[in-house]
């Protein structure tokens, strides 16, 4: 039950942004007050991962034995692979539009007779 109300936590804390931020009445004109709220905000979303991630690591160092500890952090933890598939394609995707972006404005611009390419 600990654990599951852990990753809540880690969970809301990184689905709600800066959105308490607003919560607690902060001026948006009050740009120093925004930014001190902000880092509060981060520290305390770090904290809560921190924490997160700390009773994982003690959880497994439970069950294993030390020569074995090493390769189950490296397996468990780090970026899941899936993340880097998911980059690359993002990446690919984000090229083929700024290209289709900038052919469309350069016949847009070749169109309109004002600047000769």
């Amino acid at each position: 039950m600990k654990r599951i109300l852990s990753t809540i936590g880690v969970m809301l804390a990184v689905l709600t942004g800066g959105a308490t931020v607003w919560a607690e009445g902060v001026n948006p004109s009050d740009t120093m007050g925004l930014q001190n709220m902000e880092k509060q905000y981060v520290a305390q979303c770090n904290y809560l991962y921190f924490r997160h991630v700390k009773e994982r690591i003690i959880e497994i160092r439970a069950g294993q034995s030390p020569q074995n500890l090493y390769p189950v952090l490296q397996e468990v933890g780090g970026v899941h692979k899936w993340v880097i598939f998911v980059a690359i394609i993002v990446g690919i995707i984000l090229i083929i539009l700024s290209i289709l972006f900038f052919a469309s404005i350069t016949t847009s611009i070749e169109r309109s007779g004002v600047i000769t390419i």
